[in-house]
């Protein structure tokens, strides 16, 4: 796989969070994505300018992508996983 980062940000009261949470742990391990809980991370949610949840966030190369919605975030985690980028 390629040398990707990514970082999931989620809220605590965020019922979407809470819904994708069984399938973004599917992937942690084998994705090694951080969970980030914005309400703890004032700093990080400025500097990757998140005002969305649930939004994940994917670094490669110096470039960054987000995907701000369940579907999006499903979507792409599982090509992510499948070797499919």
């Amino acid at each position: 796989m390629m040398s990707l980062k990514f970082k999931y940000f989620y809220s605590t009261g965020c019922d979407a969070c809470k819904q994708l949470k069984p399938f973004i742990s599917q992937f942690k391990e084998e994705l090694n994505i951080e969970m980030i809980n914005g309400d703890e991370n004032d700093l990080l949610m400025e500097s990757y300018k998140i005002d969305w949840y649930p939004t994940l966030v994917m670094e490669h190369e110096g470039n960054t992508w987000k995907f701000e919605s369940p579907k999006a975030i499903e979507d792409f985690l599982t090509k992510a996983s499948n070797g499919s980028l």
